[in-house]
């Protein structure tokens, strides 16, 4: 399947059943496009498979849609393990071998309706983690960032198709000047042989918690402070985090060029790598 499967969650008493959506199953489509043009706003998350029906932390995505519906002033509440029931059962139905699945939870038009959509699982290429990525930086910051939000994805959609095709991500930084995130990923830069990442302003990253978690482990002295865009240039390193592109190496911001991966992006990719095949599970 190559195109975008998505599924309405209909809950009825303690089981989850899904309804296809036929109309989505565009071969043309994405995750994105899907949530942007077809589902109703509101919260969501997106996450990866491993081993078909095997997920990372998929309770931290579970209750992050739930603080996002609090974060907007919509608090819902509901029964997780039904809504991983019905995770389940459409991964089953996609049939892929590895799945990029995104929950949406409806804050508008039905508060509290689910939807399931999956699409083939793209990774970076064995090249790009060998030698880094290109970002490009851009002018711009969510609104309510510590929400995961749909109005964003339309936002980021129409400023991803101007970005050169070589780009992996736009890295967006505020008024003061501040390096915040990207578009689709949250922002690592190593200086003076320390991390640096802002925590206000961004929206916190599931994988990024685990790649803190692992610096502190290795005993990285860590900032949760933003790199000013003018200080581009003094960084020794950077990288990128996401469900889906776990930890990768930034070869490019604009003009300037770094050696990557360097040391510390190396140690905490592979840490992170170890990490994953010790804390998947069925979903």
């Amino acid at each position: 399947m190559s195109s975008v499967a998505t599924w309405k969650v209909v809950f009825n008493h303690h089981t989850a059943k899904l309804k296809p959506l036929e109309t989505f199953l565009d071969g043309n489509s994405s995750l994105d496009a899907v949530s942007s043009k077809y589902l109703p706003a509101g919260a969501y998350t997106t996450f990866r498979t491993y081993q078909q029906d095997k997920a990372l932390y998929l309770e931290r995505h579970l209750e992050r849609l739930e603080e996002t519906a609090r974060l907007a002033d919509s608090p819902i509440w509901f029964d997780h393990d039904q809504l991983r029931g019905a995770i389940k059962d459409a991964i089953h139905q996609a049939d892929l071998v590895e799945s990029r699945v995104r929950v949406t939870l409806d804050l508008k038009v039905s508060p509290g309706t689910f939807y399931i959509s999956l699409e083939p699982l793209k990774i970076p290429s064995p090249e790009e983690y060998k030698n880094g990525v290109k970002l490009v930086t851009v002018n711009m910051q969510r609104f309510n960032p510590k929400a995961k939000l749909t109005d964003f994805i339309l936002i980021a959609a129409k400023i991803r198709v101007e970005l050169p095709q070589d780009v992996n991500d736009g890295l967006l930084y505020g008024k003061e000047g501040f390096l915040l995130e990207g578009m689709t990923s949250n922002f690592f830069a190593i200086k003076g042989g320390e991390l640096w990442t802002a925590d206000d302003g961004v929206l916190s990253g599931i994988t990024r918690a685990s790649v803190l978690d692992e610096a502190r482990k290795e005993s990285l002295i860590v900032h949760m402070d933003g790199i000013r865009r003018s200080a581009i240039g003094e960084l020794e390193e950077a990288f990128i985090t996401s469900s889906s592109r776990g930890v990768l190496p930034v070869q490019q911001i604009d003009e300037t060029l770094f050696g990557a991966p360097g040391p510390i992006t190396k140690c905490l990719s592979d840490r992170y790598q170890v990490r994953i095949g010790q804390e998947i599970q069925p979903i």
